[in-house]
């Protein structure tokens, strides 16, 4: 679908700002001039000449576009062909752009206002002497016609894999990329792959991949459903395979690309991974897609996506533009049960902007569209459990969605907390109780728990807090002596989160009925609002503990903590039976 590019907050040329959040104000209902009036969006101008148009489709029946060949204006005519007996066509992918000072073609002879971008792809494609048949969003659906445009968003994936192949209309300003571009069509996939670390070309390749177009959420399934495509900028043409290529070269490149993940996060998208069944996965699209990528309005955060999803999801996700933000939340929920198994979206509350306060939502759903907050980032950080993201029995969604029902392992209250995650207090507290346990043999302990001491503590930390017990001390040093120069990335990485984040260091004790044990460190960094007697359980489904709070016979999610020890809590050969026997079902508002 058409896109147009917002940061943050959306300038316009006269000094008015917009948040995201009321794009679809913006965009449905205009946006003010110059004088303070309110000037029309080109749909709304379009929307005499397209009542003239544009007429009804009948089940099974597509738009088509012919770009009549020629000089000077710009003619087009809509063909109607039915989705199993067209022409053979070429789709069109490329930024709507700004509206200001728009362009007119004659479209059935009628004159129809688009983009300069749109202009400048449409006469880039014009030949003479020729005819050619495209699809192009703007111009083959409706676009005053809601109910035509939520079916065609159905059938975006069947438009780009019908198509003979796509055209990628990236740009047209900078004659610097365009002669890279036509130098790398030049070139062999064997010569681009056999390039040097240093070759110049990479800082070019670097300019084409930070250009606006990468940027768009549509992107995403136009590529994956595109048998193969070409890519233009100004008069350069080259396959996107050449530009693949040089990425899968310098993997260590920054590209936004490479967040257009489907599941592993090694793996980019390419051309046809839709029709090879290769789908996007949630955890993908909410890391890197529902609010990094530009779109027109704002449930295309999500429809954008929605054919990018395993069948099974996409089917639970409503294509309506009246949605609101809050309506598509619970969709996903259902699509991220159905398709991942398990409920990981959970280890997310808190890790985003909170819904509105005027708005009855249940705590355990994340507002999967607001801003990532710094202090709650959860991602890779250590503390992640994966052997526990398969549910032994699906999640339960009750009284109209408003109650998630979960099984859960109780790990322990919350007794001590401090609002300074710098202060570290009451971890040296529990060090010294584990390394009087353990006698200063650290191999005694959970390895992740060990893992934390060694990167937190030096050698003669840890001998000072060990007390004057001989044999512990000589254990220690041993320690020292033979421990290896390998740290877990994990452990890094938490010790920096809790540095640059809003953390609450916490202590807690253990659950009588708990599997934690005296070799384990009951001590972690809480969410910020977390409450003594809040208590930690490990969700199963969740890769990391929540904490709950007790609200009546049910529990409300506070946020997540994040331990050295989670990955300790569960040996491999105890986990099926501690499941069994420890297992509780919980119920969450």
């Amino acid at each position: 679908m058409q896109c147009i590019f917002a940061s943050d907050a959306v300038s316009r040329d006269n000094g008015h700002t917009f948040h995201p959040r009321h794009l679809d104000k913006v965009f449905l209902e205009g946006r003010p001039a110059g004088d303070g009036q309110i000037k029309k969006t080109l749909n709304e101008r379009n929307k005499s000449a397209a009542l003239q148009i544009y007429s009804n489709l009948a089940p099974g029946q597509m738009r088509l576009l012919k770009l009549h060949r020629g000089t000077g204006r710009l003619r087009c005519s809509v063909i109607v062909a039915t989705d199993c007996n067209h022409l053979a066509y070429e789709a069109l992918s490329y930024v709507w752009g700004s509206e200001h000072d728009p362009k007119q073609l004659r479209l059935n002879d009628r004159s129809y206002f688009i983009t300069q971008n749109l202009d400048k792809a449409l006469r880039r494609l014009r030949s003479r002497d020729q005819d050619r048949i495209l699809w192009v969003d703007a111009l083959v659906i409706n676009q005053s016609d809601l109910s035509e445009r939520e079916n065609e968003v159905k059938k975006m994936s069947d438009r780009f894999s019908g198509a003979t192949r796509t055209i990628a209309w990236i740009g047209h300003v900078d004659s610097w990329l365009e002669q890279f571009l036509a130098s790398l069509n030049e070139k062999s996939l064997e010569q681009i792959r056999s390039l040097r670390g240093d070759d110049p070309i990479r800082l070019q390749y670097w300019l084409v991949r930070d250009l606006p177009y990468w940027s768009r959420a549509w992107i995403v399934q136009e590529i994956m459903f595109s048998k193969a495509i070409l890519l233009m900028y100004g008069s350069a043409t080259a396959p996107y395979d050449k530009l693949a290529a040089l990425e899968d070269r310098w993997m260590d490149v920054y590209i936004d690309s490479r967040e257009l993940t489907i599941g592993n996060t090694q793996l980019q998208v390419r051309p046809g991974a839709g029709l090879r069944h290769e789908w996007l996965r949630f955890p993908s699209w909410l890391k890197t897609c529902s609010t990094k990528r530009q779109c027109r309005e704002p449930q295309d955060r999500i429809l954008a996506y929605r054919n990018c999803f395993s069948p099974d999801a996409r089917e639970l996700i409503t294509v309506d533009y009246t949605h609101s933000e809050y309506d598509f939340a619970k969709e996903i929920v259902h699509g991220w049960i159905a398709s991942e198994k398990n409920v990981d979206f959970l280890k997310h509350i808190g890790a985003r902007e909170p819904w509105s306060s005027d708005l009855s939502t249940p705590t355990w759903l994340p507002n999967f569209f607001g801003k990532a907050t710094l202090g709650t980032k959860v991602e890779n950080a250590s503390g992640e459990l994966e052997t526990n993201l398969v549910c032994p029995e699906p999640p339960k969604l009750l009284e109209d969605d408003h109650i998630l029902q979960v099984s859960g392992l109780w790990l322990g209250d919350v007794d001590r907390i401090q609002d300074n995650a710098g202060n570290l207090e009451e971890r040296d507290t529990a060090v010294k109780t584990l390394l009087q346990h353990c006698g200063g043999s650290l191999d005694a302990l959970g390895k992740h728990t060990a893992e934390h001491i060694r990167v937190t503590y030096n050698e003669d930390s840890l001998l000072a807090m060990a007390g004057t017990d001989p044999q512990t001390l000589e254990n220690l040093k041993i320690h020292f002596e033979r421990k290896s120069k390998d740290v877990e990335f994990s452990i890094i990485q938490l010790l920096n989160y809790t540095t640059q984040m809003r953390r609450t260091s916490v202590r807690f004790q253990p659950c009588e009925f708990s599997y934690l044990d005296a070799t384990s460190l009951p001590f972690g960094f809480g969410s910020a609002d977390i409450k003594i007697d809040d208590r930690l359980c490990l969700v199963m489904g969740c890769s990391v503990p929540l904490i709950l709070r007790r609200y009546g016979p049910r529990y409300t999610v506070v946020g997540n903590i994040l331990t050295p020890f989670v990955l300790d809590l569960i040996r491999p050969n105890e986990f099926k039976r501690l499941w069994k026997s420890r297992l509780e079902s919980i119920e969450l508002s």
